[in-house]
């Protein structure tokens, strides 16, 4: 068994730490999209909008659609499309820090760099949307960079499970503030 320095365990801990604490707060932000849509379902004008989709991708696109349908969240749909904006920030590396290894590189000499490493499909460009390959991926950031990026996550997650319930609260089920 191969012992761990104490400044690389001090560093790995303080990362994985890190790491549940931004999916706690995007988790937010996932369940509260989800919560929309399952409520808006039983709000008359969107009764014909199907059933809760599946792939984190396919809500963003429901909601999306939400907004644009003439209803009551309609009135919503400046605020909501500036949260969209602030997703598409995150993704890339929403997606390294969920699914990604994370590791410290052996080559660096920071001992506080971090590494995540994962595979996943793209789309071939050019061809039909289903046709994949697969694709390895790496994303390094430091300890420090880990941390201001998830304390970035920390408003925009709170605004917007805020908002949801706003929405919620006030447009679908009035009476229930």
């Amino acid at each position: 068994m191969t012992s761990v320095p104490d400044p690389e365990l001090a560093t790995l801990n303080e990362a994985i730490r890190l790491r549940g604490l931004f999916i706690h707060r995007y988790s937010g932000i996932e369940f509260s999209v989800s919560e929309l849509i399952m409520r808006a379902r039983e709000h008359v004008t969107y009764r014909a909008i199907g059933d809760l989709p599946k792939s984190w991708k396919s809500k963003r696109n429901r909601l999306k659609e939400l907004v644009e349908v003439d209803g009551p969240i309609k009135a919503y749909g400046p605020e909501l499309r500036a949260k969209f904006n602030d997703f598409d920030t995150f993704e890339t590396k929403r997606h390294f820090l969920v699914h990604g290894m994370m590791a410290i590189p052996r080559d660096t000499t920071d001992r506080t760099t971090l590494a995540f490493a994962m595979y996943d499909h793209r789309p071939i460009s050019g061809s039909d949307r289903r046709k994949s390959e697969v694709h390895a991926g790496t994303l390094e950031m430091n300890l420090e960079t880990l941390d201001e990026f998830v304390a970035s996550l920390q408003p925009i997650s709170t605004d917007f499970t805020a908002l949801v319930a706003r929405i919620c609260r006030g447009l679908l089920f009035p009476g229930t503030e």
